[in-house]
């Protein structure tokens, strides 16, 4: 779930299938360290970068944390 919430509700599901964010998760995976993706559009109105953490327990893969950043 995004946080804050409100105003980001679009966000709800939001696929991370482009290529520019599947490599960077690919990267994520398999580095077991974070990942930064190339300059990519953000919501469709401004550019920026995300940052994908993977989230391990035992070094078994449980999900991410995605963090964007907009300028």
């Amino acid at each position: 779930t995004p946080y804050p919430l409100e105003g980001n509700e679009g966000t709800i599901g939001f696929q991370h299938a482009d290529k520019i964010r599947a490599d960077a998760l690919d990267a994520a995976e398999k580095l077991q360290a974070p990942v930064l993706t190339a300059t990519l559009p953000i919501r469709g109105t401004s550019r920026g970068f995300l940052i994908y953490s993977p989230i391990l327990r035992e070094e078994k893969l449980l999900g991410f944390v995605a963090a964007e950043y907009a300028y």
